[in-house]
């Protein structure tokens, strides 16, 4: 029986997701809106693999896994003028609570100090889930302990462009953890202001 001739049988959509990422700092949770996201990579597993020759197999190499790991991961969202939902005024401030070294805004006179440890607490909590049909969980990956690489804030500043502003976070992740069906959290069914996945989108680019 092919896929589509099964009520049973559905595929996954692209467009059909929620996601969440939020950094509990010195008491604070800073949170990026859930329906102010536009992409979020899929998890990507990397291995190192080196090829070594062995004179007894005929001069074919023998494949060695190496080094394995998770490729980072990146989150695009639309930004706003407002308060409530201005992204860049909340990384900015996340980041001059947990880098103040690197804020321009902590009242030093001279070099910032160099930082001498990690802090925990700088890390985030990630999580995308995708959505069914019928607004259930389809699925659902959590990333903990992410630790961000680059924050883009914002679009560039175009005369030309009449385009959305979009801010761009990447994290470097050591684990990717994969929750199928009801098994996950009730809770992940349904974004924050936005009832069902079915949500409107803003508008692409033209």
């Amino acid at each position: 029986m092919t896929f589509w001739n099964s009520v049973n049988t559905e595929p996954k959509r692209d467009y059909r997701w929620v996601g969440q990422a939020e950094s509990i700092l010195k008491g604070e949770t800073y949170k990026i809106p859930q329906w102010t996201m536009r992409s979020f990579t899929a998890p990507q597993y990397k291995q190192k693999v080196t090829p070594i020759f062995n004179n007894n197999v005929q001069g074919l190499p023998m494949m060695v896994p190496g080094e394995v790991g998770w490729e980072s991961i990146t989150m695009e969202a639309y930004d706003f003028a407002s308060e409530s939902y201005n992204n860049t005024a909340t990384l900015h401030e996340w980041l001059r609570i947990a880098k103040p070294y690197l804020s321009s805004q902590n009242g030093a006179s001279g070099p910032p100090e160099p930082m001498t440890s990690t802090d925990d607490n700088t890390r985030w909590l990630l999580t995308v889930s995708r959505i069914n049909s019928s607004g259930g969980l389809a699925e659902k990956w959590t990333f903990t302990g992410a630790m961000i690489e680059k924050i883009e804030f914002g679009s560039n500043y175009d005369y030309n462009s009449d385009g959305f502003s979009l801010v761009k976070m990447t994290w470097g992740i050591t684990n990717a953890w994969l929750t199928v069906g009801e098994a996950a959290p009730a809770a992940a069914r349904v974004p924050e202001q936005a009832p069902l996945m079915a949500m409107r989108r803003l508008p692409e680019e033209t």
